[in-house]
C-alpha cells in the first residue's frame, strides 16, 4: 500500500518542485545568467555595475578639473583666425581678440599670452632621419596708449576692452619709420584714417577711415572762394602736401598744395591747423565719438607665429588659465 503511493508520487511535493522551476526561469528572465550582482553580455562574459554614486563622482572629478583650468573670463573674449592660415609676413599677420557685446564688465588683456600648437607636432631634424617634438612660441600682449602722438610719449596703460571692443594683434611690429615711427599699440579713433591715407604705411588690416569731413572743420565756411573749393574737393583723411612743382624749361614755381597754385597764405595756414593726423587730434579729442572700438596690438615677435595648417592657437589670462582656444587645419 505504502510502496502504491510512492509511485502515485506526493501531490504537496510536485507542487513544491514546480514552484521552484517557475521562480528559477523568472530569476533568469529578470536578471541573466549573472544573477542579482552583475550584467550579462550577448556573449555571455559578466561585467560587473557600475555604482551610480562612483560614476556621478568620476564625472564630478573631471568637471572640477576642466573648471580648475579655464578662466573666469572664459566665455567673454573670442579668438578670430584673422589671416594666421595664409600670411608669411610677421608684420602682417594677425589674429583677433573680441569682446563680447554682452559682456557686463570690461576686459583687461594687458598680460595674457598666447602660445601655438607646435608642440603637438614632430619636427624633423636636418641632415638626421630622428624627428623630434616641437616646443610651443609664447607671446605675451604688451600694453598700449590710449591716443597715438606721434613723437609724442604716449604714455603707456593696460589694453582694455569694452563690451564689443576688437583688438588685431599683429605678430611683429610698423615696420616703417616715415613721417613719424610707431613704437607702440594703440587704440584707433576718428583721426587713424590719416595715418592709412600715407603711402609709407602698410596696415593688416587696413586702419579705420572715417574722419570728419573736409568743409564740416570749424572756420572752413569762412575761407575764400579758391581755398573752399580747394577743401571741398579734398578726400576725407587726406593730408595736404605743400612742395614746389615743377612746370616747363624747369622752372620751379613755389606756394603749390598738392599741385593746385593760387593759394593765399591764410588758406594754407588753415590747411596745415585742420588737415592731418596731429591736427585731427588736437582738434577733435574731446568729441563723444573721437575714440574707436578697436586696438592695435603688436607683439614684436620676429618671426611667424601661426602655421598654415594644423594648428592650435591658445589664449592665456595673466594666471596661465585658458580663456579661448582656435584650431584649425585638422
Amino acid at each position: 500500500m505504502a510502496k502504491d503511493e510512492e509511485k502515485k508520487g506526493n501531490p504537496m511535493s510536485d507542487l513544491k518542485w514546480f514552484v521552484i522551476i517557475i521562480l528559477a526561469a523568472w530569476l533568469i528572465g529578470k536578471f541573466g545568467l549573472g544573477g542579482v550582482g552583475g550584467k550579462a553580455t550577448r556573449a555571455g562574459k559578466i561585467v560587473s555595475p557600475v555604482l551610480p554614486s562612483l560614476q556621478a563622482g568620476n564625472k564630478s572629478s573631471q568637471a572640477a578639473a576642466m573648471a580648475d583650468n579655464d578662466s573666469k573670463w572664459k566665455g567673454m573674449v573670442k579668438i578670430g583666425g584673422g589671416n594666421a592660415s595664409g600670411e608669411d609676413g610677421v608684420n602682417q599677420e594677425y589674429v583677433t581678440l573680441q569682446a563680447y557685446g554682452g559682456n557686463k564688465e570690461p576686459v583687461d588683456i594687458t598680460g595674457w599670452s598666447f602660445s601655438n600648437g607646435k608642440n603637438k607636432k614632430l619636427f624633423l631634424i636636418e641632415g638626421n632621419d630622428k624627428q623630434v617634438r616641437g616646443v610651443s612660441d609664447k607671446v605675451v600682449i604688451p600694453k598700449g596708449t590710449i591716443i597715438f602722438i606721434p613723437n609724442g610719449a604716449n604714455y603707456q596703460e593696460d589694453i582694455v576692452l569694452e563690451p564689443g571692443d576688437r583688438a588685431i594683434i599683429t605678430t611683429g611690429k610698423v615696420a616703417n619709420g616715415i613721417p613719424f615711427e610707431i613704437k607702440t599699440s594703440f587704440k584707433e579713433n576718428i583721426c587713424s584714417g590719416y595715418i592709412e591715407d600715407l603711402d609709407n604705411y602698410d596696415f593688416t588690416p587696413p586702419l579705420y577711415s572715417d574722419c570728419p569731413s573736409p568743409q564740416s572743420e570749424e572756420g572752413a565756411e569762412s575761407l575764400d572762394d579758391d581755398c573752399y573749393k580747394f577743401v571741398r574737393r579734398m578726400n576725407s583723411c587726406h593730408t595736404p602736401q605743400f612742395k614746389d612743382v615743377v612746370y616747363k624749361d624747369k622752372e620751379s614755381l613755389t606756394g603749390f598744395v598738392d599741385n593746385v597754385g593760387n593759394l593765399g597764405r591764410q588758406c594754407k595756414n588753415f590747411l596745415k591747423s585742420k588737415y592731418g593726423y596731429e591736427s585731427c587730434v588736437a582738434n577733435h579729442s574731446s568729441d563723444k565719438n573721437f575714440s574707436g572700438k578697436e586696438w592695435r596690438v603688436f607683439l614684436n615677435y620676429p618671426r611667424e607665429l601661426w602655421a598654415k595648417d594644423r594648428e592650435v592657437i591658445t589664449l592665456y589670462d595673466r594666471e596661465g588659465k585658458i580663456v579661448d582656444r582656435l584650431i584649425y587645419g585638422y
